[in-house]
């Protein structure tokens, strides 16, 4: 959800670094219905286990969700 540390800590692995042309979207609940109209495969795109998830997607396809900040700041370097 937006407001969780979680949350914070991805967004934050996100914004240091640089990866030019990049979309961040955050489909929380509040607003994932909206976005699923727009992409229809947002509307999978939900937290795991009760755990926030985070997909990157490239190129049409997805990979696995991940839970922890540095394994995003992994995948987009």
């Amino acid at each position: 959800e937006a407001g969780s540390e979680a949350t914070h800590a991805m967004l934050q692995a996100l914004y240091g670094q640089f990866v030019p042309s990049r979309v961040v979207l955050l489909a929380d609940a509040a607003h994932r219905e909206r976005l699923a109209a727009w992409n229809p495969a947002i509307a999978e795109m939900r937290p795991r286990e009760g755990r926030t998830a985070a997909y990157v997607c490239e190129n049409y396809a997805c990979r696995l969700p991940v839970h922890e900040a540095s394994a995003l700041a992994q995948l987009i370097q």
